[in-house]
């Protein structure tokens, strides 16, 4: 925790104005830590409250940015972007996974 505790106080040296600055320092900081091959950092916003976010499947939030430390292979994003294509056509709950589902439910909480 010691190196959590290091990296967020380091954080706070970046200027407002360097926030793309701090973010890749950020994921660099979190790929060292955890020995991870890659860090993604993703910015949501909630869209529903109340009952239609418990209805909803992501629980009224929607991505409005992501950031990928390392890029993924353009072949995977070629899939990416046939799999987004083709379900507009199926429900849009479908493609939500129930890692998602965990990740979503914590949203909003430090």
């Amino acid at each position: 925790m010691e190196g959590v505790y290091a990296l967020w106080d380091e954080l706070d040296e970046y200027p407002a104005d360097k926030t793309d600055e701090a973010l890749i320092y950020l994921a660099k900081g979190l790929q060292t830590l955890l020995k991870a091959d890659n860090v993604r950092w993703l910015g949501a916003v909630r869209v529903l409250r109340g009952t239609k976010a418990r209805q909803d499947g992501l629980l009224g939030w929607r991505l409005r940015a992501s950031y990928n430390l390392v890029p993924d292979p353009p072949s995977y994003q070629k899939l990416i972007a046939w799999w987004f294509q083709r379900s507009k056509e199926i429900d849009a709950d479908f493609q939500i996974g129930l890692a998602t589902h965990a990740l979503v439910a914590g949203a909003g909480k430090f």
